[in-house]
Parts: structure tokens; sequence; C-alpha cells
């Protein structure tokens, strides 16, 4: 029968973690009745003290708020009725201890009798339990109160290295996948200033910009349980290098109390959050601003060139998606997420040709007949047989062009009794000199049109009289090719880095 229910189980909760695999969004927890929790804690002045337990939401609440009082010892109870094997373990940072070991559920981690507030506090699930719940705490903080939130499955809740007491915690367990999406938080500690009071969250910016005050350390930890998994991170710190473990979960990365620069910080997922998520970041880097966005451990920042960190963004963006852009109205100055050297720029001319287009058009010296010209067209002043002048252009493809409103083109003729008329306006003269110098001095104004004989469409008209008075019958007229400058030759400067190459503007 046991076996029949955990398969059972299994089976609903199989079905409800499919369904919640698409995105989820913040929403109040309802309680899991399969699980219970109770305990007590040990808070200054009260000595040992009852939680609370809320069934409505299946929240454990252990010490006080509003009174300043330390919390210096917790135990916590585990009644699971799931089906599924395993517990509840917890360990906590206590004043001028540090952390101890891990306690299983029932058992008091903290201090009695000595006065020691605790600081910090991590919980996780074991067995089979973990795979399907996951167990979320928040902490009420010395100074900070609220601000941390809910965190879960092993992430520090609290501080370590402030000097800071918990005043109370609270805890729940609830099915894996329900309740709340993945986030990230994240705070820095900054010269001068210190830690921050609150947690940046989903790209929000942590640090400063414009104050010249660097990073010194950085917490990371996420928020939600719709997957289990961590995100670990390390920094490149002044007189240090790279840090050879990795922080996790809320720890530091970094230093305290040192003054050392952060330089460089790579960030990363594991477990089964990586294969939903992907964690950007980006970082303002001393002398260059906001760098752009690093992905998946890559390195943000700097290193070998002694900048400092100012101010740090953080996003999760679902598996395989697009990186950032614009991210609370902050833009990169650069497409690089790293800066590994001193760029040396060096200044380069780069010149451009005119740009320029081709037209055609006739040799005007003729005057030229008005068409419509077109490479490799050449018109003829005679019909194809040569034996007159009578009116009809001809193209070199054959194609007859006739110019209405006029007998032919050539606007002088032999008259039949030896004598020459203008054709435009029927003036007789004795000679040809005589009939060509009138209609060469634009006399009579003729218009002319041209008309495709084949269509009877117009093709160009003009006004003028001498045209036809420069050509001799059986005349070619070739188009000639000549460019349009649209823009003039110019010269640009830009600067290359003789190191990198990478390129920027003037």
């Amino acid at each position: 029968m046991r076996h029949f229910t955990k398969s059972l189980l299994a089976a609903a909760l199989t079905a409800a973690l499919t369904l919640t695999a698409l995105p989820l969004t913040s929403g109040s927890v309802i309680a899991d009745t399969c699980i219970t929790l109770s305990g007590t804690c040990h808070v200054q002045d009260y000595g040992d003290t009852e939680g609370t337990w809320d069934a409505s939401t299946g929240t454990l609440t252990l010490g006080t708020r509003g009174q300043a009082k330390r919390v210096e010892a917790i135990t916590i109870n585990l009644e699971n009725n799931t089906g599924y094997g395993g517990s509840l373990q917890y360990r906590v940072h206590v004043q001028d201890i540090g952390w101890q070991d891990y306690r299983t559920a029932g058992e008091m981690a903290g201090t009695s009798g000595q006065s020691k507030r605790l600081e910090g506090i991590e919980m996780e699930l074991t067995g089979d339990l973990a795979a399907y719940y996951t167990v979320e705490y928040a902490v009420h903080i010395q100074d900070y109160g609220d601000a941390q939130g809910f965190v879960s499955d092993g992430t520090l809740a609290g501080t370590t290295g402030e000097s800071k007491r918990l005043e109370e915690v609270r805890i729940r367990i609830v099915p894996r996948g329900t309740g709340t999406s993945m986030s990230v938080n994240y705070r820095v500690h900054r010269q001068d200033y210190g830690w921050e009071s609150t947690w940046a969250k989903d790209g929000s910016e942590s640090g400063t910009t414009g104050q010249s005050k660097r990073l010194e350390g950085i917490e990371i930890h996420l928020t939600g349980n719709q997957y289990s998994g961590s995100i670990q991170y390390h920094t490149h710190v002044q007189n240090i290098g790279w840090e050879s473990a990795w922080s996790k979960d809320g720890e530091m990365s970094g230093t305290q109390g040192m003054s050392y620069r952060l330089e460089g910080i790579e960030i990363e997922l594991t477990g089964e959050v990586a294969d939903y998520y992907d964690v950007y970041y980006r970082v303002h880097a001393q002398d260059y601003g906001w760098l752009g966005w690093a992905k998946n451990g890559e390195m943000s920042g700097t290193s070998s060139i002694s900048k400092r960190l100012e101010a740090i963004q953080i996003v999760l963006v679902a598996k395989g998606g697009a990186a950032p852009g614009n991210v609370a109205g902050i833009s990169s100055v650069t497409s690089s997420p790293s800066v590994t050297h001193e760029h040396e720029w060096v200044a380069v001319t780069i010149h451009h040709d005119a740009v320029t287009h081709t037209e055609w058009n006739y040799d005007y010296s003729h005057e030229g007949p008005g068409l419509p010209p077109k490479a490799g067209h050449q018109f003829v002043t005679c019909d194809l047989d040569h034996s007159k002048c009578d009116g009809v252009w001809y193209d070199s493809l054959g194609i007859p062009y006739t110019f209405a409103d006029v007998s032919y083109l050539k606007v002088t003729k032999v008259h039949h009794d030896g004598s020459w008329v203008c054709n435009g306006c029927g003036k007789v003269f004795a000679s040809e000199a005589d009939c060509i110098e009138h209609c060469e001095n634009d006399v009579c104004g003729m218009q002319w049109k041209a008309i495709d004989s084949s269509t009877g469409q117009l093709v160009d008209s003009w006004i003028g009289a001498g045209y036809g008075g420069s050509y001799g019958c059986d005349e070619i007229i070739t188009p000639v090719e000549y460019e349009v400058v649209d823009q003039p030759a110019w010269d640009e400067t830009i600067y290359v880095c003789s190191v990198c190459g990478e390129i920027k503007g003037e």
C-alpha cells in the first residue's frame, strides 16, 4: 500500500510539474497538507519560545520582530507525510564562531547561554523529498528588515561579516514548481558605503555610477521554486587575481575591509535551472562605462589593467532567448563584455570615392533629336534605302520614329524647280546657303514632335527651328555616356586599437 501511495503521489506531482514548466508569476503559496513544521528558538531576554505555525500558508515563524531581539538558536521539527523519504537539514552562522555543521530536523542549531547572535542560516531538503519539494525561508535582519525576501534550497539567508543579528526566521516547504518563478537577487559592497541595505533584482542596478566608487564584494542568490539548482560566481580581485574557489547562493565573493577593488566577474547557473535559463550580466567599469552583456560564465569586466568595477546588472533569460538590450534605461557603450588591455588608439584615414551613376545623352554639338537616349542606340536621318530624307528617323534596331507637323526632318530640301524651301514657313530661297542660314537662325520657331510610328505614342517634343539644319542625309547620331556625381569623394577618420583591433569613430 505504501508503494502504491508513493507512486500515485509521484504521478500527480509529475503532472503538476509538467503544467508549471511554463513561466510562472509571483503569487501566494498554498500550503501542502502533507508537510507540517514546528519548532522553538532561543530569543535574547526571552529564552526558548515556541514557533507559530500558519496552516493556511504552511509557514513556521520563529523569533520576534520590532523588538530588536537577537535569535541565538533554533530547532525545527518536520512531520513528513508525503510518502517520500528524506528530511530537512540546516546550519547557522554564529557570532564569533562562524558556520556550524548541518543539523537535522529536531536538532538545535546555534548556542544557548552564550549571548551569541545568529547572523545567517542555510536550509535544504534531503533524499527523495528534495526532488519533489523545495524549502523556502526568509529572515528579518537587523537594519535591513525583510529586504532580502525568501530564498531557497541552501541559499544564504541573512549576512556574514556584517555583525547583523537575525530577529525572525520564517520557513515553508512547498511542492517544487509551484508558487513563484525564478528570479535573481544581488547586492554589492561599495567603497566608503559598505554593503547595500537592499537587494537589487532582475536587472536593477547595484552599485554606483558617476561617483568613482569601487565594488569590493558581491552576493548573488536565486529566488523561486520553479526549478532546482544554484547560481555560482567568482571575481577578479585587486592584488589577488581570480579567486580559486567559486562562491554560490548568497555567499560573498571578493573582500571586505581590505579596500581591494573588484575588476572582473564570472557568473553561471548549475543544476536543473541551467537547463531552462541563461544568466546574463554586465558591469560598469572605470573609464569605460557600461560594457556589453556576458553570459553563462563568460568574463565581464577587466583584468590586467587595474580598472575598478563600479556597478552591475544581472538578469535571467529563458534558455536560448535573445540577449538583453536596454535594461533599466541603461545602454552599453560597447558590445564587448570585457576589456583585458589598455586600448592604444591609432588614427586611420579612410578615403571614400565619389558616388556616381551613369547616364546617356546625345552629342549636343549636333543639337540632338531630343529622343529618350538609350545605350547602344543610334539615330539615322534618312530612310532605310537612303534614297531621300523623308522625315523619318530610324534607330540602330530599325525602329522608326515619325516627326509630326513637318513633312520631313531635314528642314531644307531642293525644290523640283531647283530652288530651296524652308519647311517651317514655306519660304523659297534661290540657294541652299540662304535657306540654311534662314533655318539655323531659328527664324521660324517650329514645334517638333517625335512619335513612335508603330504605336502612335508621343516619344518627345521640343521647340526650335534649327535642329534639322545641322544634319545631312544619312547622318548617324550616337548617344554618349557621362557620369553624374551623387556624392563627392570624402575622407573619414576612425580610430583603431593597435593591440586588439577594436574600432571606434571619431
